[in-house]
């Protein structure tokens, strides 16, 4: 039973492996959008899925300049639910969504995006740069809101 699972989970990961070896941008951003068709609503490969949309929202945000596009595929990948994630990528995928809510002044969508992240689990070690982010964004928000 389980042994298509182990055999997609390692060539996923062994295709994420060769990401940075393609020059072309076009094709890398292809070869990302298979990756991600690939492993979209399969549990097992959630955090690839995850890695891949974030490949792919940066190009839009960065090169095609497709903020939109970008919020697009980044409000539909839910980190907070993934158990195989690390906490503290977790915190940076959600603190990129809180970032482009703030890009096209959603601020609805923002401070929904804020109460995903527990203020508690901030107290980590080694998230003080995320915490810090975090809580910048917030002030954001309240300031825009003219919550003083």
């Amino acid at each position: 039973r389980g042994q298509p699972i182990k055999t997609v989970t390692k060539m996923m990961r062994t295709s994420m492996g060769f990401i940075d070896q393609i020059k072309d941008q076009r094709q890398r951003m292809a070869f990302v959008q298979n990756l991600k068709d690939i492993a979209e609503k399969k549990i097992f490969l959630e955090v690839e899925y995850a890695r891949c949309c974030m490949i792919l929202v940066k190009y839009n945000e960065d090169k095609t300049n497709n903020i939109q596009e970008a919020i697009k595929i980044m409000e539909n990948v839910q980190v907070e639910t993934y158990g195989s994630m690390s906490k503290q990528e977790k915190f940076e995928f959600i603190i990129y969504q809180m970032k482009l809510n703030i890009l096209i002044h959603d601020m609805t969508k923002l401070i929904i995006v804020t109460r995903k992240i527990n203020p508690k689990h901030l107290e980590d070690e080694g998230l003080e740069y995320l915490k810090f982010t975090y809580f910048l964004f917030k002030f954001h928000y309240h300031h825009e809101m003219k919550e003083y």
